[in-house]
């Protein structure tokens, strides 16, 4: 079950969407989710520990439309901005 969390003050600018959620295959325990974000990037979110890594985005107009993660870690990502190169 999630619930509302805050996000650590000065982390991303407000207003913020989470636009979509994976868990991440890498962390065994299921406590660890992939965070899509409506701008900025993405959130790496340790769910016991409250912990959130951010991964900008090059642009903070790129929108997470979509996330899936390969058996290998890797993350593949939808955005709704063609011009992003990573």
């Amino acid at each position: 079950l999630i619930r509302s969390v805050m996000l650590p003050p000065g982390l991303v600018h407000p207003p913020v969407t989470v636009s979509a959620i994976r868990a991440d295959r890498t962390d065994t325990t299921g406590q660890t989710f992939w965070l899509g974000l409506s701008h900025t990037g993405l959130l790496r979110w340790h769910r016991p520990t409250n912990r959130f890594t951010l991964i900008r985005y090059p642009s903070n107009r790129a929108e997470t439309m979509w996330m899936d993660q390969a058996a290998d870690g890797r993350l593949w990502i939808g955005l709704r901005r063609w011009d992003y190169r990573g």
